[in-house]
């Protein structure tokens, strides 16, 4: 019998919240009377800036599936991410992953120390560098290679302080 824990709850709070938040927007204001290239932005009040609501949604949802602990968080993270880049190469720009993202997929592999995580958290940081080397705005920062480093100091597999080293020396 499945008990869920107190972290998976609330990981699936903010997903409903965040769900419905979604979807009352998407009420509001409708992707069909919008422009492929655009996407909904709301002012910020204090300074008139604008952010992108369906890319700090699923920004949010992504980093409530890593603080939660449960076992499917790196997967369910990683579909996630697919699914927004998926968007974004339907026209939606507004979902289209940035750096952030991957960092927190790479944050929710480091945290599962499930086999294997580590170098897939090493694989999403190469893929980072060749995108951006090819012109994307998805750049690794420090905390993108901290966060592999991590996952490497968790991982216990054999080779992997080599593997962090040399990340470090990068």
């Amino acid at each position: 019998m499945f008990v869920p824990t107190r972290e998976f709850l609330y990981a699936l709070q903010l997903y409903t919240v965040f769900s419905l938040l979604y979807f009352f927007f998407r009420f509001l204001f409708p992707v069909s009377s919008l422009q492929s290239t655009q996407y909904v932005t709301f002012p910020l009040p204090s300074h008139g800036n604008h952010f992108s609501f369906y890319s700090i949604t699923f920004n949010a949802v992504l980093d409530s599936w890593a603080r939660s602990g449960d076992k499917r968080a790196p997967y369910r993270a990683e579909q996630i991410l697919n699914h927004m880049e998926e968007l974004s190469r339907s026209g939606y720009g507004g979902v289209a992953p940035d750096t952030y993202t991957y960092n927190t997929l790479i944050n929710c592999l480091a945290k599962s120390q499930e086999r294997g995580a580590a170098s897939r958290a090493e694989q999403i940081l190469v893929v980072m560098t060749q995108r951006y080397q090819a012109g994307d705005t998805i750049k690794p920062n420090c905390r993108t290679y901290t966060s592999v480093i991590d996952a490497h100091a968790k991982s216990g597999e054999a080779g992997a302080a080599r593997r962090a080293e040399h990340l470090l020396n990068t």
